[in-house]
């Protein structure tokens, strides 16, 4: 019983981080996500869904916040445990990770976005809800910044058209197609 009520406060972080995030309070949301991370790994172990999620939130939300240092980590985490479950997901983590090391390593990013892109979620996005659409071309968006990091300028913008393609499927696209252009941009 203990350990239930545990797992549940700590499950109750990360949704209070995720929420904090949200809302744009980006300091409270990497605090939060962070205790929430340590008090997970403490309880479960570093593999478990619910400490997996923390660290989806902690990398996001220092994202979010313009904070860099450690994200690579965090990603490379989750790219490193990520399943098939959800293959939108695991494009967007690895696309991430590419995006952020595209100066350091283009070969390693490289890499990481052709993994992404190789993934049973482009193929067609007819059977995805409007969120997860919505993240893959969001992710398509951050490939093509990825590549024009690495100095590719036409697989940034073969990536970029696709990004537009999936926006445009969207009903909210007249929203999202600027958002997508000021992803894709180094």
């Amino acid at each position: 019983l203990a350990m239930r009520r545990r797992r549940a406060h700590t499950a109750t972080l990360v949704l209070v981080a995720h929420a904090s995030r949200l809302a744009g309070d980006t300091s409270a949301a990497v605090r939060t996500s962070a205790d929430a991370l340590t008090v997970w790994e403490r309880i479960v172990g570093p593999n478990h869904p619910g400490t997996l999620e923390a660290v989806d939130v902690l990398a996001s939300a220092r994202l979010q916040a313009g904070e860099r240092d450690g994200v690579p980590a965090l990603l490379a985490r989750l790219c490193a445990a990520d399943g098939s479950a959800d293959p939108v997901r695991r494009a967007y983590h690895l696309v991430r990770l590419a995006e952020l090391t595209a100066r350091k390593d283009k070969a390693a990013a490289r890499a990481n976005v052709q993994e992404a892109m190789k993934l049973p979620c482009w193929d067609s996005d007819e059977g995805l809800s409007v969120n997860q659409r919505t993240r893959l071309a969001d992710t398509a968006a951050y490939a093509a910044r990825a590549y024009r990091l690495m100095g590719d300028d036409a697989a940034g913008q073969m990536t970029l058209l696709k990004a537009r393609s999936i926006a445009m499927r969207l009903d909210e696209s007249g929203g999202l197609l600027p958002r997508i252009e000021k992803l894709a941009a180094p």
